[in-house]
């Protein structure tokens, strides 16, 4: 009976410590913070967000709306992305944020949500979270959105354990997220981005708009009619070196809840065109001997603003011909 008794209790206490390690090893993943960041800014959507120093840029989207970020180490990515607010609600106002959102859930086929209409703050104003879930991905959002322009925020995560040990840094990347203008976003670039070739300046941009060649907007680039194009466009990439991209400007009859679908009838595109340096380079502001051999090969240098390694402001030469 003894021998008995003491078998229960060893196996109690067995059972104790394998119930410990059980709970033990379901504990959330702790979230881990990256100390060195680069800051990415868009030209075309004119925003900027820091990226972990470590991770990779994906390929550049020819119609410059954003940019991709790889942690291929952890399988985690994502993306920052600007679009036109080119849908109308039933009022025949531009949608608002909630019904943006709410459109996006109507198309959640295969997805499980986790969370939705979560209230937050990106770039200084109200902004929505939502997360879906599938067999394969977690995809976090963040989305804001203005009468023209709106801007999204999404990363993908192959398990619940990487979206919350990556939870400080997703935070992060939303607080840096930042809209302006001109010289106030340029100088969010890093100087380090601009000297390594990742940073490509712009001479001019150009905008042409036409109510003629339409459907242009939902076909590739190699698919296009160039006999159909605007003239403007034409001469812009031709005859002066611009690169242009489309987008729908306006539509008729236009009640669906988020993006562009059969229903939607263009009725308008919007033409941007930017002008690129052919031969350019950035140079360090502490290197004058290269600054004064360019100019005499027939560079025009001029000085450009970024920001350092320790975050402070600083410069780097720009140097075309």
């Amino acid at each position: 009976m003894k021998k008995m008794i003491l078998f229960c209790v060893l196996l109690l206490v067995l059972v104790g410590i394998t119930t410990i390690i059980y709970f033990c090893s379901r504990q959330d993943t702790p979230t881990q913070m990256d100390t060195e960041w680069k800051n990415y800014y868009n030209n075309r959507y004119k925003f900027s967000l820091a990226y972990p120093t470590q991770w990779e840029l994906g390929q550049e989207p020819e119609n410059n709306d954003g940019r991709t970020f790889i942690d291929s180490q952890n399988n985690i990515s994502c993306l920052a992305y600007g679009f036109h607010n080119m849908v109308l609600n039933d009022q025949g106002d531009p949608q608002s944020l909630g019904e943006f959102v709410n459109g996006l859930l109507e198309k959640t086929d295969g997805k499980e949500m986790l969370e939705h209409n979560v209230q937050t703050i990106m770039a200084g104003v109200p902004a929505e979270e939502l997360i879906l879930q599938t067999d394969s991905e977690i995809s976090q959002a963040v989305y804001i959105l203005g009468k023209e322009i709106g801007y999204g925020f999404i990363c993908y995560y192959p398990n619940m354990n990487a979206r919350k040990s990556f939870a400080q840094n997703f935070q992060f990347m939303q607080q840096s997220f930042s809209i302006g203008e001109g010289d106030e976003m340029h100088n969010s670039t890093q100087c380090s981005d601009m000297l390594n070739g990742k940073v490509m300046p712009l001479q001019d941009s150009m905008v042409v708009e036409d109510e003629d060649y339409l459907d242009v907007t939902f076909m590739p680039r190699y698919n296009w009619d160039r006999v159909r194009l605007p003239g403007g466009v034409l001469q812009l990439e031709d005859e002066y070196g611009y690169r242009c991209h489309s987008m729908p400007a306006d539509f008729e009859d236009m009640h669906i809840p988020s993006g562009v679908d059969e229903n939607g009838q263009v009725t308008k595109v919007t033409w941007s065109c930017d002008l690129p340096y052919n031969d350019f380079v950035y140079i360090a502001s502490s290197d004058s001997s290269s600054k004064t051999r360019l100019e005499q090969q027939g560079y025009n240098c001029v000085e450009d603003r970024c920001t350092s390694e320790d975050t402070q402001t600083s410069s780097v030469f720009l140097c075309w011909k």
